[in-house]
């Protein structure tokens, strides 16, 4: 009785330090990796395309004045939404998924490793 009362409750004490450790060094690393891989396509993507795009059309319908301003509209709206977007993908997205992932593997593998080390340390006080 003894034995499996401590494996459960070593489980869910070291499964859900585990899963909250490794949550959180996930998240930092992945909004790292997400940042730095989506600053390069965006800025890469949207700087070329929209720049050309943009400076053409921009150049020849709208004045000086209203470029400046439309610029400054535009860039504070698209950053904004781009922003919003991503943080809403990011966030639900990859969290849902990773959380989910992590704690099935690592449930698994906390449960596994210690009814392991349990039942060692137990048989060796029995005997």
């Amino acid at each position: 009785m003894l034995p499996k009362v401590l494996t459960n409750v070593l489980t869910k004490v070291l499964t859900n330090v585990l899963t909250n450790a490794t949550t959180n060094v996930l998240t930092i690393v992945l909004t790292n990796a997400m940042t730095k891989v989506l600053t390069n396509v965006l800025t890469n993507v949207l700087t070329k395309t929209l720049t050309n795009v943009l400076t053409n059309v921009l150049t020849k319908v709208l004045t000086n004045a209203m470029t400046n301003v439309l610029t400054n509209v535009l860039t504070k709206v698209l950053t904004k939404a781009l922003t919003n977007a991503m943080t809403n993908v990011l966030t639900n997205h990859l969290t849902k998924v990773m959380t989910k992932h992590l704690t099935n593997t690592m449930t698994k593998v906390l449960t596994k490793v210690v009814t392991n080390v349990l039942t060692k340390v137990v048989t060796n006080v029995l005997t």
